[in-house]
């Protein structure tokens, strides 16, 4: 898969961008780490995760090929990272340095336009993110997250979908199940239709 953001480099912006190939498991970025480098998600995945005293993850983020993180920290006045980056399969990410970053902004405008367009699909989804957990029962964050997806959501996994929601893989089967009752939503292996 090739990758917009970086597929409009030149051979000689190449030099401001460290590739790095992580494995399954492995933390990039440590929470309360400074964020000086943004990273961009070549291949694999890997989320930033929080942990609560009692062990329990908070999932911020899923990043998947294409997108980028550290993205959001790195001009902050607060730019620790709130989670850990870690690599949920075997990963490889371009790394590029605030100091980089600034250079290839200003001399590559298509570098430019590409980060400013996955800045603001990230924001779009951080919004969305923000708008299903301003629900507080699973029922009403899954039907939403179905209107959100034109009625139908394909997953992954059960675990991956309740990640998404915020949720216990276990709560969230007993609302598939509930909804699936009331005949409001149809379950087809790992695709879920509003009806």
């Amino acid at each position: 898969m090739e990758i917009k953001i970086l597929s409009c480099l030149t051979k000689e912006e190449r030099k401001y961008v460290t590739g790095l190939s992580i494995k399954k498991g492995a933390t990039l970025f440590n929470e309360g780490e400074v964020c000086d480098t943004i990273g961009i998600l070549v291949k694999g995945s890997m989320q930033i995760v929080s942990y609560s005293k009692e062990g329990k993850s908070l999932i911020y983020n899923n990043i998947k090929p294409g997108m980028m993180f550290g993205n959001n920290l790195l001009f902050s006045l607060n730019n620790k990272y709130k989670g850990n980056v870690v690599a949920v399969e075997q990963t490889t990410v371009a790394l590029i340095k605030k100091e980089n970053l600034l250079k290839l902004l200003q001399a590559n405008q298509e570098f430019l336009i590409e980060y400013l367009s996955l800045q603001s699909e990230f924001t779009k989804e951080l919004n969305s993110k923000i708008k299903i957990l301003s629900n507080e029962g699973a029922e009403d964050r899954l039907l939403l997250l179905l209107r959100m997806n034109k009625n139908e959501i394909t997953f992954k996994s059960i675990t991956s979908l309740a990640e998404e929601l915020c949720l216990t893989r276990e709560a969230l089967s007993r609302c598939v199940t509930r909804l699936e009752k009331k005949h409001l939503i149809k379950r087809n292996g790992k695709t879920i239709i509003k009806v």
